[in-house]
C-alpha cells in the first residue's frame, strides 16, 4: 500500500498559485488529450493559477507549442514552456563552454525526426559520419519502430572515440498510442553503463529547473509539479524544493503498489501527493 495522499487538482488548486505540468502521460499521449485535460486547465485558468509546461521534450517550446495547439491545448492556458530541448538551444548558443563544447565542434545526431532547432543558431557543425564527430547530440528515439538492438549498435563508434554524449531527453521510457517504448534515456543509460560519458539535460537535472526560474517567478512555497514519472517529476521536484504529485495513469500505469514504493526508494523521491489523473 502507498502512503500517499490522493488530492484532486480542485484541491491543489487551493493551496499552489504556479503549477508546473509534464505534458506525455498527463495531459496526451502524443495523438489525443487525455479526459478532463481541457476542463481543467479551463479551471486552472478561471482561478488565475500560473501554469508552465516542463517537459523532457528535445523540441524548442514553439514546436511544442504548435503541436499542442493542434491537440487543442491552447497557448492561452499555459504561462510558458520549459522543454529540455530548449535548455539546450539555450547551452548551445551560450554556454557551449558548461559542456565542454566549443566554437565549430562536429555533432553527431541521434533523433526520431529531422528537427535540429535546439541547433539552430549555434556553432556546432552536424555531420553524418560518427567517425569526424566530436559530441554524440542524442534527442530522440524510435523506440516504437527500431528494434533496441539496432539502436545501441549505433553507439559502437562513438564508444570508441570516447565521445561525450549530451541526451536532450532523459526519458527512458514513452508512452505511445502503441504501448511503452524505450526512450533517448534508455539510449543515453546504456552509453553511460559502458563508460560513456553523458551530459544529462531536462527533468530531474537542475538546470532545467534553474532555466525554469530564470524565465519565471516561481514562488517554491506556493509552487507544485504534476507528472506521471517518479525519477523525473518526483525527483526533480524533490531536488528543487517544491511539491509534486504524481499522476497514477500514466507511465506507470500498470506497476504494483511494491514497485512504485521501490522506485520511490530508488530515487529517494516521495510524491506529496498522488492523482488518479490530472482532472479537476
Amino acid at each position: 500500500m502507498l502512503n500517499i495522499p490522493f488530492t484532486k487538482l480542485e484541491e491543489l488548486s487551493l493551496r499552489y498559485d504556479t503549477f508546473l505540468l509534464d505534458q506525455y502521460g498527463v495531459l496526451h499521449n502524443g495523438q489525443s488529450v487525455f479526459k478532463g485535460v481541457i476542463e481543467a486547465l479551463q479551471n486552472l485558468q478561471a482561478a488565475q493559477k500560473t501554469v508552465i509546461l516542463l517537459s523532457n521534450s528535445a523540441k524548442r517550446a514553439e514546436k511544442n507549442s504548435q503541436r499542442m495547439e493542434q491537440l487543442g491545448l491552447h497557448r492561452e492556458f499555459f504561462k510558458g514552456v520549459v522543454t529540455s530541448g530548449e535548455v539546450g538551444h539555450y547551452l548551445f548558443t551560450r554556454g557551449l563552454s558548461e559542456l565542454g563544447l566549443v566554437d565549430g565542434s562536429k555533432c553527431l545526431v541521434m533523433a526520431r525526426d529531422e528537427d535540429r532547432s535546439p541547433l539552430l543558431g549555434s556553432t556546432l557543425k552536424e555531420v553524418a559520419d560518427p567517425e569526424d564527430a566530436d559530441v554524440l547530440i542524442l534527442s530522440g528515439s524510435r523506440g516504437e519502430v527500431e528494434p533496441w538492438e539496432k539502436a545501441i549498435k549505433k553507439l559502437e563508434i562513438p564508444l570508441s572515440k570516447e565521445l561525450p554524449c549530451v541526451c536532450l531527453n532523459p526519458d527512458k521510457w514513452m508512452l505511445t498510442p502503441q504501448g511503452l517504448a524505450y526512450g533517448a534515456g534508455k539510449i543515453a543509460e546504456y552509453y553511460e553503463s559502458a563508460r560513456g560519458k553523458v551530459i544529462w539535460i531536462g527533468k530531474p537535472y537542475e538546470e532545467m529547473y534553474r532555466f525554469a526560474e530564470r524565465e519565471y517567478s516561481i514562488e517554491k512555497m506556493r509552487t507544485v509539479a504534476i507528472g506521471d514519472s517518479i525519477e523525473h517529476d518526483i525527483q526533480g521536484a524533490k531536488k528543487f524544493g517544491i511539491a509534486g504529485a504524481w499522476v497514477r495513469d500514466g507511465i506507470l500505469r500498470d506497476a504494483s503498489d511494491q514497485e512504485i514504493n521501490a522506485e520511490i526508494q530508488k530515487h529517494e523521491a516521495k510524491p506529496d501527493f498522488q492523482m488518479n489523473s490530472f482532472s479537476w
